[in-house]
């Protein structure tokens, strides 16, 4: 039986789940500390769990096993953590194949980073 696992975002905090039909069970969370997290994860075909920090940081998390996710200090399960030139309340947008991870920040600009899992890079 293949399960869902949903993402969701709540304040500082990233969570993995797994459905059981009727119940749930938490399968790991990640918190971004005290900056904040207002956005909605996304999740690419490499199974890479994209999040932003009200900071201006993005996290790329490995969502085959978010029982070994962290924190913001503490980065196990993050494969690929960026900085943004601003703060940033934007929820990640892929491109069709999922390489890339668009993000808005409040310096005005937009961020485009590649995932590596994907082989693709920007030149």
């Amino acid at each position: 039986m293949n399960l869902y696992v949903p993402y969701f975002g709540a304040n500082d905090r990233l969570y993995a789940l797994q459905d059981n039909g009727n119940s749930a069970d938490k399968l790991g969370n990640f918190s971004v500390g005290n900056a904040g997290s207002r956005n909605s994860p996304v999740v690419n075909a490499s199974d890479r769990v994209f999040i932003t920090s009200d900071d201006g940081t993005i996290y790329a998390l490995d969502g085959a096993d978010p029982s070994t996710w962290g924190n913001s200090t503490n980065l196990n399960g993050v494969v690929w953590t960026e900085k943004m030139g601003g703060d940033s309340a934007s929820t990640p947008a892929l491109s069709a194949d999922g390489s890339i991870a668009y993000v808005g920040s409040d310096d005005n600009k937009l961020y485009a980073f590649t995932d590596p899992a994907s082989g693709f890079t920007l030149d």
